[in-house]
């Protein structure tokens, strides 16, 4: 099956930021799969800038002209970058007039003008939902997915756990942007629980490898689901990240996380900032609970929520819509 990743080459389209989380969570996951498929790439945050819209749209038409991909898998930038870069959804209609079914992944934070995309999807023929929000649409062209992850990276190294809590990802120090994580790492710091805290994409950002080491290295991978901007739990990447690579996960009461796995058996999560502190002393002094929890969360993601699990299913569905079309077409 020959597809076509039409996604953004960096976040925020700014090199200097570094890559877009679609070349792990998209490309490098369906590589480590296993899958039967060919991928080609079409970068169009770039191009849009470089160019404008109009001529990327057109660039891309042609690029789809000589590839003839099976089918597309696409991830749209949000906000109003996005609104500037992203092909236009006349553009994405003229591709589907094609035979060419594309598929929309979304990520964990759907905001308005994704809404709008999730329930209006007159522009693909499936969509992906990471997040929680766009399951009340109950559209039967919306499937649920999970973060699926890179298995050549993010596995367990059998290296020493010398690091007792990490928190790997965007930490504001004013505490403005991501107020509670600021306030429950400064809080557990306070206790005596050491924690170590690296990344965030738009500031200490980390290559894949250096984050899975990190978490490879540590007892406990600490996570807060609540979205800013809306207070709402979510999916988080870092879920699938950390249980992958033997850490046990510790989180806030996460309802999203709790649909997935077995709260106090595959990751433990905590109530308030007491029993966070709490939570983290008693499973640094407690290893072999501990390890139990950590192996259970990763047998359970390597069974039920690998990469491959997840991409033969969206393949499977766009491979479906496909002969679809080209029946119809032959009648």
């Amino acid at each position: 099956m020959k597809i076509l990743i039409l996604s953004e080459e960096y976040c925020d389209a700014n090199p200097a930021v570094g890559p877009t989380n679609a070349e792990s969570m998209v490309v490098g996951a369906i590589e480590s799969s296993g899958l039967p498929v060919t991928l080609k790439h079409f970068y169009y945050d770039q191009l849009a800038l470089r160019v404008g819209k109009e001529r990327m749209a057109e660039l891309l038409l042609q690029d789809i002209a000589i590839q003839r991909p099976d089918a597309i898998i696409y991830t749209p930038m949000g906000g109003l970058l996005g609104l500037q870069v992203n092909p236009s959804n006349d553009t994405l209609i003229r591709i589907m007039g094609m035979g060419i079914p594309i598929y929309q992944h979304l990520w964990d934070t759907i905001g308005r003008e994704q809404e709008i995309r999730v329930v209006n999807l007159p522009f693909c023929n499936l969509a992906g939902d990471v997040a929680s929000d766009a399951r009340r649409f109950n559209d039967p062209k919306m499937i649920q997915v999970w973060s699926a992850i890179d298995s050549r990276v993010f596995y367990d190294r059998g290296m020493k756990r010398d690091i007792d809590v990490c928190f790997v990802g965007s930490v504001d120090p004013t505490g403005q942007r991501w107020p509670q994580r600021s306030r429950m790492i400064n809080y557990l710091k306070a206790q005596g629980v050491q924690v170590h805290v690296r990344g965030g994409q738009r500031g200490n950002r980390l290559e894949w490898g250096e984050y899975a080491e990190i978490l490879a290295r540590s007892k406990i991978s600490l996570n807060f689901s609540k979205d800013p901007n809306t207070n709402t739990s979510q999916l988080k990447g870092r879920v699938f990240a950390s249980m992958a690579c033997g850490a046990m996960l510790l989180e806030d009461a996460a309802a999203e996380t709790r649909k997935w796995f077995v709260s106090g058996q595959e990751w433990v999560e905590f109530a308030s900032p007491d029993d966070m502190v709490a939570k983290a002393i008693y499973y640094l002094r407690h290893p072999a609970e501990r390890q139990a929890i950590a192996d259970a969360g990763r047998k359970r993601l390597e069974e039920q929520y690998s990469a491959g699990v997840m991409w033969k299913m969206v393949l499977n569905r766009l491979s479906e819509i496909r002969t679809e079309y080209l029946t119809r077409k032959a009648v």
